[in-house]
């Protein structure tokens, strides 16, 4: 399964592969029928991607699904019909809008001291939360500031080495430009790309 979307496509040949897609209760999961999930090669995951952004051209909510997720039909209406109204949620949130995604690079701060085990649940859960939605320099919080009004909705995902977070922000197609715009007057430390298929705003479904 590559993607789910709330409209009608029918057979498609893309690439040279053919996928079907396989209408449940209104929503249309687009499929490509194997035997195996697909190796997770750097081509792979390539041509996924372009599948991907051939199917968002001509639709207006995509909802793209983790690579590799290999289902036969039983299991794909059993999970689709199992989580069918966060996928309509989900496509109320992503219709007419796309990603685009920040990418915060700096140096990280070395922390003061070893943090002792969390004492209680709700220590546990609220370092989890500050684990998740990472701290960001002063340039990368003025950036999202700025950003922030045209944006739907956000996540957002801690990094590692260099890569101090990574943002995905969800923006309606009639602002992608002035968006843009305004996205590049960022600093080198920030960088940001798209207009992506909605890949951070996909309900997890298996």
């Amino acid at each position: 399964m590559l993607a789910l979307t709330e409209t009608p496509l029918g057979d498609l040949a893309f690439g040279g592969r053919r996928l079907h897609a396989e209408s449940i209760d209104g929503v249309y999961a687009i499929c490509e029928k194997r035997s195996a999930p697909p190796e997770p090669s750097d081509a792979e995951l390539r041509a996924q991607h372009a599948l991907v952004l051939e199917i968002a051209s001509g639709v207006r909510a995509i909802l793209p699904v983790r690579f590799g997720s290999l289902l036969t039909k039983a299991e794909l209406r059993r999970v689709i019909r199992g989580h069918r109204r966060e996928i309509q949620t989900a496509f109320d949130l992503v219709r007419d809008r796309v990603q685009m995604t920040i990418r915060v690079t700096g140096r990280r701060r070395a922390p003061v001291a070893v943090p002792a085990p969390p004492a209680t649940g709700r220590e546990y859960l609220v370092r989890k939360r500050a684990h998740a939605s990472p701290p960001l320099p002063a340039t990368a919080t003025a950036v999202l500031k700025t950003l922030t009004p045209l944006t739907a909705a956000e996540r957002r995902e801690p990094g590692a080495g260099a890569l101090l977070a990574t943002v995905y922000q969800l923006v309606s197609v009639s602002d992608v430009p002035r968006y843009s715009a305004l996205a590049r007057k960022a600093p080198r430390s920030i960088v940001v790309t798209g207009p992506w298929p909605p890949f951070a705003f996909t309900p997890l479904l298996c």
